[in-house]
């Protein structure tokens, strides 16, 4: 069940980051070549700028050091977490568990 809502989670994260750049392009291309109306277009800008600073975020965790720290810092915790051989080595030695 671990694995399942690890995937999940994954699978979320991605769709969302995937779906927040779209929306930047699509208010990009708005702005660009359909216009906007005066009162209208200092609320979009204002909505652009933020969206392309969480696009950066994006950008930056999936391409950038973050991301790598989090995939080792995964494997050094399979590589760490105990398995049936290591538990049954410490029960043979008389170590606690």
């Amino acid at each position: 069940m671990g694995a399942i809502m690890e995937a999940l989670q994954k699978a979320v994260q991605s769709i969302l980051a995937i779906g927040i750049v779209v929306a930047v392009f699509v208010l990009f291309y708005a702005i660009l070549f359909r216009g906007v109306a005066g009162t209208e277009k200092d609320i979009i800008l204002f909505v652009l700028g933020s969206a392309t600073s969480i696009v950066t975020q994006i950008v930056s965790f999936y391409f950038g050091s973050s991301k790598d720290s989090h995939d080792k810092t995964k494997t050094i915790d399979a590589l760490s977490a105990p398995t049936p051989q290591k538990l049954e080595e410490n029960n043979e030695a008389g170590k606690p568990q």
